[in-house]
């Protein structure tokens, strides 16, 4: 220790100490963005029920300063959406930024933080920057409600009792691997939602989605392009 002190590497170097300073810089990011997403997601569900535009809460911090963010849906009743045309059916989400002074990285990190968060289709979404900077977004109904939670329970039992299948669907291999491990819904080529049980002999007798039948020769040829 006495050596270590008389040649002044006793302790973190310079080194360590910028090591550690990104590190934390790193971690209250990510904190940032959770809480920013987990209050995103709380908008979404208020501006659902309200049926009008609702705040969402900022982080406190200098990043935000002088920055509001508003979301709201067009949508039906959450009541009167039918399980069944989910995947068919679209709602528009429009998320405002309103900033007092205009400020390019507050847009690019609220922006680049909140729409990864919905999974829209690049194709469905529509930006427009003049005062305020807004982001139309096209989602099926499926995906929206897959953002707010459907396991919330305030949705009607009604809406946990599904049909019984009556074709047997195509989907990708990784996505049907992890549907088995962690029991969670997949999409098929068709677009369907459903939950792999993992027993071949449950369905065996079933016919093939046509839809998917359909699209399995165009899915497998733009999967071999994108390995």
């Amino acid at each position: 220790m006495e050596r270590l002190s008389k040649a002044n590497s006793l302790g973190p170097s310079k080194l360590d100490l910028t090591l550690y300073e990104l590190s934390q810089y790193e971690h209250n990011v990510k904190c940032t963005q959770a809480e920013l997403l987990l209050n995103l997601q709380r908008a979404l569900e208020q501006a659902l029920k309200t049926t009008k535009a609702s705040p969402v809460a900022l982080p406190k911090n200098e990043d935000f300063r002088g920055a509001d963010l508003v979301i709201d849906i067009d949508s039906a009743d959450e009541f009167e959406w039918n399980p069944q045309t989910a995947h068919e059916e679209l709602d528009m989400v429009r998320i405002r930024l309103t900033m007092q002074t205009y400020s390019a990285a507050m847009s690019e990190l609220l922006l680049q933080t909140c729409i990864p968060f919905l999974q829209p289709d690049s194709s469905m979404i529509e930006a427009v920057q003049r005062k305020d900077v807004i982001v139309q977004i096209l989602m099926t109904r499926a995906r929206l409600v897959h953002v707010l939670g459907s396991s919330s329970h305030e949705h009607p039992v009604k809406y946990f009792n599904p049909p019984q299948p009556s074709v047997l669907h195509y989907t990708a291999k990784v996505s049907l691997t992890e549907a088995y491990v962690r029991g969670i819904a997949v999409q098929a080529i068709c677009g369907q939602w459903w939950v792999p049980i993992g027993d071949e002999n449950t369905h065996k007798g079933l016919p093939i989605c046509p839809e998917c039948d359909e699209e399995v020769p165009f899915t497998q040829f733009v999967r071999s392009i994108l390995r």
